[in-house]
C-alpha cells in the first residue's frame, strides 16, 4: 500500500498547484488506503478519505486528481451532515451528479474512465443536491442493503462526533484553505 500512499502523495501536490484550494482541504484530512471497503472506488466520512487500493491502481494520475477533489467535495459540501433521512445510496447519487459536473466545468482533473466512470448528467447542472435526489429513481435494493462504510468522524476518544462539531471542524479547514 505504500506505493499507493506515494501516487496519492504525488496527486495531491499536484492538486495544490493546479487547484490551491482542493489540495489544502485535501492535506487537512487523513487518507486511509484500504481493501475492507464495500466498494471499490473511494468515500469520505468528512474527516478521512478512504480509497480501496485496486482502485487506486486502476485509475490514471489525472482521473485519481478528479477523484480527490471529489472526495474534498463531499466534505466542504457538509454531504454527509446533509443527507439527512435520505436513502444513502440515492443520496450519494445525487451529490455524485453535482459534485463531477462542477469538476467538469472547472477541468480540475479527469473524469475517469471505463468502470470508473462517474455520474455526471447535463440534465443536473446546477441543480441543488436535494433536487437531484427527488428526481432520481430509487436505486436497485442490493445496493441499499450494502450499507456505508463509516459513518461519522469520532474525536480523540474514539466517541461519535457531533453534527455541529463535524461542521465547526470543515469550516475551519475551508477558512484556512481560502486564505
Amino acid at each position: 500500500m505504500d506505493s499507493q500512499f506515494e501516487r496519492l502523495n504525488s496527486v495531491v501536490f499536484g492538486l495544490l498547484e493546479e487547484a490551491p484550494f482542493y489540495g489544502s482541504i485535501m492535506l487537512n484530512l487523513k487518507w486511509v488506503v484500504t481493501d475492507k471497503m464495500p466498494y471499490h472506488t473511494a468515500c469520505t466520512n468528512g474527516q478521512s478519505i478512504f480509497f480501496h487500493p485496486s482502485f487506486i491502481d486502476a485509475i490514471k494520475d489525472k482521473h485519481l486528481k478528479m477523484v480527490c477533489a471529489h472526495e474534498v467535495q463531499h466534505v466542504i459540501k457538509k454531504h454527509m451532515l446533509r443527507r439527512n433521512m435520505r436513502e444513502m445510496v440515492k443520496w450519494n447519487m445525487a451529490c455524485d451528479h453535482n459534485i463531477n459536473l462542477e469538476l467538469m466545468e472547472y477541468k480540475v482533473g479527469e473524469m475517469p474512465e471505463g468502470d470508473y466512470k462517474g455520474l455526471a448528467d447535463p440534465k443536473y447542472k446546477n441543480w441543488l443536491e436535494e433536487n437531484i435526489y427527488n428526481d432520481l429513481p430509487d436505486p436497485p435494493k442490493c445496493y441499499i442493503d450494502i450499507g456505508g462504510f463509516e459513518d461519522f468522524p469520532k474525536d480523540e476518544n474514539g466517541n461519535p462526533m457531533s453534527a455541529e462539531e463535524i461542521s465547526q471542524i470543515i469550516d475551519g479547514m475551508i477558512e484556512r484553505a481560502a486564505k
